[in-house]
């Protein structure tokens, strides 16, 4: 059996391999020990292509696997492959922004007053972070970086008004909302 690659994709593993001659199926044995092996493992695999696709993998583990090629009758065609081992570093998945709290002060204003809007929100990252305030759906300030804080002023019509923050870091967005009451 030729060689074997292993990508890790998020919490997912894309395996792959070079096709061997009068195999009709490959069984893709894969563990957390090393001693992975045909008689060895603890999750199985048939892929009737040269890849195969292994999802539900705990990002920051190692797994080992080995690749087998079978014949029509299930028997093998040959020796698996070597031991491949891979860290699920969870490299493709995309960090998203968290929104640690969104606040308004104060919550009940009169016509005219000003309010403070403010927001937390980390990125595991770093990224940069932009945020996008509205009032009842409609932008009032940005995306602009780091505007983790706005002054609105109230208007004349009384009620209570939707405020929602979007944080962006470029790909990935979280967005909150709350409410203040203009009497």
């Amino acid at each position: 059996m030729g060689s074997v690659t292993a990508t890790p994709s998020g919490s997912s593993l894309i395996v792959s391999w070079q096709p061997v001659s009068g195999a009709t199926a490959y069984d893709v044995f894969l563990s957390e020990s090393p001693g992975v092996s045909p008689t060895s493992y603890t999750e199985e695999v048939v892929s009737t292509t040269s890849s195969a696709t292994i999802s539900g993998l705990t990002i920051g583990a190692t797994y080992y696997l080995v690749v087998a090629p079978t014949a029509v009758s299930g028997f093998s065609l040959g020796p698996a492959s070597d031991v491949v081992s891979v860290e699920m570093t969870g490299a493709s998945a995309t960090p998203v922004p968290v929104i640690t709290a969104i606040s308004v002060s104060p919550q009940v204003v009169s016509s005219g007053s000003s309010v403070l809007f403010a927001a937390s929100a980390t990125d595991t990252d770093g990224d940069t972070l932009d945020y996008t305030w509205t009032v009842n759906g409609s932008t009032v300030a940005g995306p602009t970086a780091d505007l983790d804080q706005y002054t609105w002023i109230a208007p004349g019509t009384t009620g209570s008004y939707t405020v929602g923050v979007t944080v962006t870091d470029g790909t990935t967005t979280a967005s909150a909302t709350t409410t203040v009451t203009v009497d």
